[in-house]
């Protein structure tokens, strides 16, 4: 508890990297992304996938699934991102709040899938998505029967350019630590 007190404490000064559950990390990783043998343990634990992308980026950006399960992130028109998650029975996606993301500079972006309280969330560019007035609110909740997850060791990259740098955790990132990575 002392550590998570001291990490609230710290929080509008942060701005390290957080190193604990980083199981990827890669600067402009080209047309795929090596991942290795990555569950998404959506039933304890949890993911982060924390992404800085070049401000035209579009289309689908990410890419780790066979077209019935697995993970996806797209840039949608209107200046917002899509984090779609499938286990070939449910699929479920959470988008940015409209607007998020313009076209003048890069944009950071992190998704956590938080296995404990079985939710979904979105940080772009140091703001939480709460849902702004798009909608009721900013996280998808996992159903209790949604399955475990084996990614591809491999995920494509939409257009290599696209991609500045990417981090994958095998935990999930505080909002916090999110905001701190924004403001480096």
């Amino acid at each position: 508890p002392a550590g998570f007190l001291d990490m609230i404490a710290g929080q509008f000064d942060r701005k390290d990297v957080p190193v604990e559950g980083l199981a990827v990390y890669a600067e402009k990783p080209g047309a795929t992304l090596d991942v290795g043998a990555l569950a998404l343990p959506v039933d304890k634990g949890g993911v982060t996938i924390d992404l800085t992308l070049a401000a035209e980026a579009a289309g689908t950006i990410i890419d780790a699934s066979d077209g019935s399960k697995g993970l996806r992130l797209d840039r949608l028109p209107g200046g917002a991102v899509r984090f779609t998650l499938a286990d070939g029975q449910k699929t479920l996606t959470l988008d940015s709040d409209p607007g998020a993301m313009d076209n003048k500079a890069p944009h950071r972006v992190g998704i956590v899938v938080d296995g404990y309280a079985r939710l979904i969330s979105m940080v772009v560019d140091g703001h939480l998505q709460d849902g702004g007035s798009a909608r009721g609110r900013g996280t998808v909740r996992i159903p209790l029967d949604f399955g475990a997850l084996a990614l591809p060791a491999s995920w494509r990259i939409g257009a290599a350019e696209q991609v500045r740098e990417v981090r994958v955790y095998g935990r999930m990132l505080f909002t916090t630590e999110l905001v701190g990575l924004h403001r480096r």
